[in-house]
Order: structure tokens, then C-alpha cells, then sequence
């Protein structure tokens, strides 16, 4: 498979996972879960995904950056739950 085949589909299967695009249309049990997920896949270092952070290596998050999109996370949740 060439390169660029495989990068297109990691976007591909990023997008049918979670698609910002969508949002606003998910439900709000939906919308709790996949914050929750993001800032767990985050925090384990599992995202971005190793191969593309192999050739991105500018990509890497720091330890600030995880700290930020987590509570990024955790604030939405939080505001969600309110409305």
C-alpha cells in the first residue's frame, strides 16, 4: 500500500470516528463519550497516532499541551452537562 494510501486512511478513520463537522448533530450522550475518549486517548499518548508523529515529529504533544487539551475536555463536558 502506498504511502499516501495509508494516510488517507487514517484521515478516513479518523473522520468516521469523530468528525467536528458533526458535532452540533450528535447527541448529547454522544458528544460526553467522545470527550471523554479524546482526553483519555491524549493522556495515554496514544493520539496523535505514532505513525503519524513517526514523520511528524513536530506533532509530539508536550506534557502542557495534554495538560490543556484535557481540561479542554473536562471544561466542555462540564458546560454540556449544565445546558
Amino acid at each position: 500500500m502506498p504511502f499516501s494510501r495509508f494516510v488517507y486512511k487514517h484521515i478516513e478513520d479518523g473522520r468516521k470516528e469523530l468528525n467536528f463537522s458533526d458535532w452540533s448533530s450528535l447527541p448529547l450522550r454522544t458528544q460526553l463519550r467522545k470527550l471523554k475518549d479524546i482526553g483519555k486517548e491524549v493522556e495515554k499518548g496514544a493520539m496523535p497516532l505514532p505513525s503519524y508523529t513517526l514523520i511528524h515529529k513536530d506533532a509530539k504533544l508536550t506534557q502542557e499541551q495534554v495538560a490543556s487539551i484535557k481540561a479542554w475536555t473536562d471544561e466542555l463536558s462540564d458546560k454540556l452537562m449544565e445546558e
